[in-house]
């Protein structure tokens, strides 16, 4: 079988949003092989799972691997290397669009590209844990994952009771942010930065008031939040400055 080498290591948003191309890779007779980073390796290996479709450590071993990192798409006979992460040469105002612009694909739905293999009894653990029920609100103000070091400043008034995710708290009690998804579906408000969470809630929240904001700190100058709108394919996202 013919062989496609990735190059998207980082972020997890991302990884999730080619998702779309990974699926058209391997309609196409492709065995795609995925390198992450080491900090969302064991992350998708075990939660995203398709036939021909493998993921691998970055530090590891794989087919074409002499290109990897590369800017420049190359070719072995059959077997393809695609630098998705450099895509963003073909349109500096919409990176991600650019991904499959790259790979002249339609900028189709591209939550169709993968379902996650849901640990049902972790999502109760989680709700348990953090006392999600009834009535509730869900903040996400973290981005720049792995780095872990900026928080987008989010101010709710409400009622209802409101939970601030954080990363370094599920780390402690065993969860992984796929664990999110039915406490994001069952919340009465998610409220995130353009971030993957954001992604995940694109895909499974359905009925609730979605809020996206700008990953950026007090001072910075607007970011590619006008892209998004193009990237996200739920209808009930409420674009936030």
């Amino acid at each position: 079988m013919k062989k496609c080498l990735i190059f998207q290591p980082i972020g997890l948003g991302d990884i999730l949003f080619v998702q779309g191309i990974v699926e058209h890779l391997i309609k196409n007779g492709y065995e795609v092989h995925f390198p992450v980073h080491k900090f969302y390796f064991s992350l998708v290996k075990e939660y995203i799972v398709k036939n021909n479709l493998i993921w691998h450590n970055e530090n590891g071993k794989y087919p074409l691997s002499e290109h990897y990192g590369k800017e420049q798409e190359a070719s072995v006979g059959e077997d393809i290397y695609l630098p998705l992460t450099f895509a963003d040469c073909y349109s500096r105002t919409q990176p991600m669009i650019s991904k499959y612009f790259y790979m002249n694909i339609p900028v189709d739905d591209w939550r169709k590209g993968f379902d996650v293999q849901r640990k049902l009894d972790k999502e109760k653990e989680l709700i348990k844990k953090y006392n999600l029920k009834g009535r509730y609100i869900i903040v996400n103000k973290q981005f720049n994952m792995p780095e872990l070091k900026k928080k987008r400043e989010i101010n709710i008034e409400s009622n209802l009771h409101i939970h601030e995710m954080s990363y370094e708290e599920d780390l402690k009690n065993g969860f992984t942010l796929f664990d999110w998804i039915g406490a994001l579906e069952n919340a009465e408000e998610v409220h995130t930065v353009g971030t993957s969470v954001s992604y995940l809630v694109d895909k499974y929240c359905i009925n609730n008031k979605i809020y996206c904001y700008e990953r950026r700190l007090p001072g910075q100058d607007r970011t590619y939040h006008e892209e998004i709108h193009l990237v996200h394919r739920n209808p009930n996202w409420i674009y936030m400055d």
